[in-house]
C-alpha cells in the first residue's frame, strides 16, 4: 500500500503543479483527463515491472544508506581496570543469553539457547538498539507487541473507511429518496427539440424537483426546478451541462472519487485531489456544453451559471456522487472566468502537458530497480530488525503523546466548528455581493468580447463588394428539410462558407434582403439593396424555413413608387416551446441610405412587463388582465378547471406581430399556466393578448406598446 501512496502523492502533485502552470493553454477536457493516472495509482495494488525512474529506487537507496550507517555505529567506551578502554554492551537475546562485548565470553543460562558466534554481529546489533544505561535486558517486551500495534493500525484505517464511507453514503440515499419522493417527469415533446432525441438515446430522464438548489444529475436522471421549465434559454443551458456530464461518465468518476477518499481518508492530498478533480468535471461539462451549443452561446451560457447562483440561497442537504451544477461563489466565480476570457489553446503546451505526465506515470507506477537483490534484501532486513527494536521503545511514550495530542485535537476541532459556524453565516451575508461582482465583471468582459467580435466583423463586411449579390443563392431554392435539420438538430448549414442567400425579394417595391453566412460567425451580416442601392448591416438573421419568415409592410412610398418607410418582422426563434419575431424600421433617404430602427426583444418585454398584470379568478376560471390597474380584459381557462393553477407565467417566449393592411402593426403574445400538480407551463387553449405598436414620427423613431386586449377570437393551439 506504501506504494500506491507514495507514487499517487508524486502524480497529484505533478498534476497541480501543470493545473496551476497551463490556466487557459490546454483543454478543460484534458485537464479533467489528467485525474485518470491519479485515481489508477490509487487503485492499483502494486508497480507495474521495475525502472531507473521509480521514486521507490530513492526509498530503496535510503534504506541502504541506513542499514550501511547502522552496521557501522561505533561502540560505547567505558573506563576498564589498568586505565584500558573497552567496549561493553549487553545483549539480551530471545533465547535468555547474556553476552559481554569485548570479553569475548557468554554466559548460557540454564534451559536456554546457545547466542550465535558472531560476536561482532551481535555487539553491532545491540549498538543498533540504543540502549539507555539504565536499560534491564531481561525486562524484554512480549514479541506479540508488534503485531498487536498492526492490527490496532489497521482497525483504525477500517472504522475511518467505515465512517466516512457510511457518512457520503447515508447522505448520497437521503439526498436521491428525497428526489424520488418528489419529482416530477418531464415529458419529451416539452423539451428543446434538439435535446429530445439526444437524451432519449441514452436513456436519460428529466425531472423537476421543487426547492432544488440548483440543477443537477443522480445517475441517468436530471433534476431541476420547476421555473426551470418556463426560461427556454436557461433549460437550453443546463441540459447542454448536464449532458456533457453524461457523455463524461461523471456518475461514475463521482462515485469513485468518493469511494477513494473514503478508502484513503487518511491522505489530505487525496481530498484536495478529489476537490480540485470534481471542479475540473465541472469546467471539461462547461467547455463540452459551449462546444454543443455554439459560440454564440457563450456569454449566454455564463450568465446562465451567474444567475444560478444569484439564485441559490435555498440549502438542500447532498453529497456523495450528485452531481450539482451550482456551487459557490468561489468556484463560479472560476467557471465564469475561464468561459469569458477563452483563449486559444496551445499544441506545444499539450505536448509538454503529455511528456510530463508520461514521465510522471513511470516514475509513480513502476518499481525499484532490481539491482544486486540478495544484498539489498540483507541490507533491508537488518535495518528493519534494528529499527524494531527502537520503535517498541519509543512505544510507550508515543502513546502517551499521542492521547495527549489527541485531546488537544478534540479542543483544536471544536474550536474549528464554532469558527466554521461564524464564517458560514459571514459567507451567506457576502454571497449576494460577490454575486454581483461576478455579474459586473463577466457584463464587462462580455461587453469587451462583444466590442472585438464587431469591429473584427466590421473589417470583414466592409471588405465585401456589393457585386457578391449577384451569385447569391435564392432561400427558396434550398432544400428545406436540410434547413430545417441546420436550425434544429445541429447538422451542417446547407450554405458554404463566405456565401449569400437572398432571404427575401418584392419586386413590387424593388427591395432585396441578402445575409452572409460564415462557418466562424454564422448567419451574420444583411444587406439591403433598394432601386441599385445597397446598405450593409451588422446583424444576425436566421435562414427562412417556413413561408412568411420574413415579411415587409410598405408605410410611404415615394412618387416613383419606391419605399420610403417600411416595416420588416423577422422570426428569430420557433421552437415547440417558443416563437420570437423581431420587428424593424426603416427609412430610406433619396441618396439611398437606409436607417434602420430595431424593437428587439428585451426592450419589447420590459414594456409588456411594466404596462401588463394578470391575476386569477378562481370563482368564474378567468385570468384578468390589467393595463396600469385598469381592466383590459379576461381569458378563459374553464378547460383547465380540474386543475390547480399554481402561476401565471409571462416570459415572452412568444411574440409575434401582425402587420395590417391599414398600416397598423399589432403584437401579439400569450400567457401559460404552471400546474401545481406537475410543475407544467401549459400554453394550449388560451385566447391571445394585442397590444398595438406606435412607432413615432419621423426623425424620433420610438417603439411604444398601447394599451393591451384580449383576442378572444385567436385562440392559442399550436404550443404545450
Amino acid at each position: 500500500m506504501m506504494e500506491n501512496i507514495i507514487g499517487a502523492t508524486i502524480l497529484i502533485l505533478v498534476i497541480m503543479v501543470i493545473r496551476h502552470l497551463t490556466k487557459g493553454k490546454i483543454s478543460m477536457r484534458l485537464r479533467y483527463a489528467l485525474w485518470l493516472m491519479a485515481v489508477l495509482r490509487l487503485v492499483l495494488p502494486m508497480s507495474i515491472g521495475s525502472s531507473p525512474l521509480s521514486v521507490m529506487n530513492v526509498q530503496k537507496a535510503v534504506k541502504s544508506y541506513e542499514a550501511r550507517d547502522i552496521q557501522e555505529m561505533p561502540l560505547g567506551t567505558v573506563e576498564g581496570g589498568g586505565g584500558q578502554d573497552v567496549q561493553e554492551m549487553r545483549y539480551a537475546s530471545g533465547y535468555g543469553t547474556e553476552y559481554i562485548a569485548g570479553s569475548g565470553e557468554h554466559i548460557d543460562e540454564p534451559g536456554t539457547g546457545i547466542l550465535p558466534d558472531n560476536a561482532e554481529n551481535a555487539g553491532n546489533l545491540a549498538a543498533a538498539e540504543m540502549m539507555p544505561p539504565s536499560y534491564n535486558p531481561n525486562a524484554r517486551k512480549p514479541e506479540n507487541v508488534s503485531g498487536w500495534l498492526f492490527y490496532a493500525v489497521v482497525g483504525i484505517w477500517i472504522a475511518g473507511i467505515m465512517a466516512v464511507g457510511g457518512y457520503m453514503a447515508a447522505g448520497q440515499i437521503c439526498f436521491i429518496s428525497r428526489l424520488h419522493r418528489t419529482r416530477k417527469e418531464v415529458f419529451l415533446c416539452d423539451l428543446p427539440d434538439i435535446w429530445k432525441k439526444r437524451i432519449a438515446e441514452r436513456g436519460m430522464h428529466v425531472y423537476t424537483v421543487q426547492g432544488l438548489p440548483g440543477p443537477c444529475m443522480a445517475g441517468k436522471s436530471i433534476y431541476i426546478n420547476p421555473q426551470l421549465c418556463g426560461e427556454k434559454d436557461r433549460l437550453r443551458h443546463v441540459l447542454a451541462h448536464e449532458y456533457a456530464h453524461a457523455v463524461q461518465g461523471d456518475t461514475l468518476w463521482a462515485v469513485v472519487r468518493c469511494v477513494l477518499c473514503a478508502v484513503y481518508w487518511f491522505h489530505p492530498l487525496v481530498w484536495l485531489a478529489a476537490y480540485e478533480a470534481k471542479q475540473d468535471s465541472e469546467l471539461a461539462c462547461d467547455e463540452r456544453a459551449i462546444v454543443m451549443l455554439g459560440e454564440a452561446e457563450r456569454f449566454a451560457y455564463g450568465r446562465t451559471l451567474v444567475g444560478l447562483l444569484s439564485g441559490g440561497h435555498q440549502r438542500m442537504s447532498y453529497s456523495g456522487a450528485v452531481l450539482m451544477m451550482n456551487d459557490n461563489a468561489k468556484k463560479v466565480k472560476e467557471r465564469v472566468s475561464v468561459i469569458a476570457q477563452k483563449r486559444k489553446k496551445s499544441g506545444i503546451a499539450t505536448g509538454i502537458v503529455v511528456l510530463t505526465m508520461v514521465l510522471a506515470c513511470g516514475c509513480a507506477f513502476t518499481g525499484a530497480q532490481q539491482d544486486g537483490g540478495d544484498i539489498v534484501a540483507e541490507e533491508q532486513r537488518q535495518q528493519e530488525e534494528a529499527m524494531r527494536s527502537v520503535a517498541e521503545k519509543m512505544e510507550q511514550t508515543e502513546s502517551a503523546e499521542i492521547m495527549s495530542r489527541f485531546a488537544e485535537m478534540k479542543d483544536e476541532a471544536a474550536q474549528i466548528q464554532k469558527e466554521e459556524a461564524e464564517m458560514r453565516i459571514v459567507a451567506e451575508g457576502i454571497e449576494q455581493t460577490e454575486s454581483a461582482e461576478i455579474q459586473n465583471r463577466f457584463d464587462a468582459v462580455e461587453g469587451e468580447w462583444q466590442q472585438t467580435t464587431a469591429k473584427e466583423f466590421g473589417n470583414l463586411i466592409d471588405h465585401i463588394e456589393d457585386d457578391v449579390l449577384e451569385a447569391a443563392i435564392p432561400a427558396d431554392s434550398l432544400e428545406r428539410l436540410a434547413c430545417y435539420d441546420y436550425l434544429y438538430n445541429g447538422a451542417e448549414c446547407p450554405i458554404g462558407d463566405g456565401a449569400w442567400c437572398r432571404i427575401y425579394q418584392n419586386e413590387g417595391y424593388d427591395i432585396e434582403i441578402y445575409g452572409l453566412y460564415t462557418e466562424k460567425y454564422g448567419c451574420r451580416g444583411v444587406k439591403m439593396k433598394i432601386d441599385g442601392d445597397v446598405n450593409t448591416w451588422d446583424m444576425s438573421w436566421r435562414l427562412p424555413v417556413f413561408e412568411r419568415d420574413i415579411e415587409v409592410m410598405m408605410l410611404e412610398a415615394t412618387e416613383e413608387g419606391l419605399p420610403r418607410t417600411f416595416a420588416i418582422k423577422v422570426c428569430t426563434e420557433n421552437t415547440g416551446s417558443s416563437e420570437v419575431w423581431r420587428l424593424y424600421l426603416a427609412d430610406r433617404y433619396d441618396t439611398g441610405t437606409v436607417d434602420l430602427y430595431v424593437f428587439d426583444e428585451e426592450e419589447c418585454k420590459k414594456q409588456f412587463r411594466d404596462k401588463a398584470g394578470f391575476s386569477i379568478n378562481e370563482e368564474e376560471n378567468m385570468v384578468i388582465v390589467t393595463c396600469e390597474g385598469d381592466v383590459a380584459g379576461a381569458i378563459d381557462i374553464s378547460d383547465y378547471a380540474e386543475y390547480t393553477v399554481d402561476e401565471i407565467i409571462w416570459d415572452g417566449s412568444v411574440i409575434g406581430y401582425t402587420l395590417e393592411d391599414d398600416n397598423t402593426i399589432t403584437l401579439r403574445t400569450c400567457i401559460g399556466l404552471r400546474m401545481a400538480e406537475t410543475g407544467e407551463v401549459l400554453y394550449r387553449g388560451l385566447s391571445v393578448i394585442n397590444c398595438p405598436v406606435d412607432l413615432g414620427s419621423w426623425g424620433e423613431r420610438k417603439f411604444t406598446l398601447g394599451t393591451p386586449s384580449v383576442d378572444a377570437d385567436w385562440v392559442n393551439g399550436s404550443l404545450k
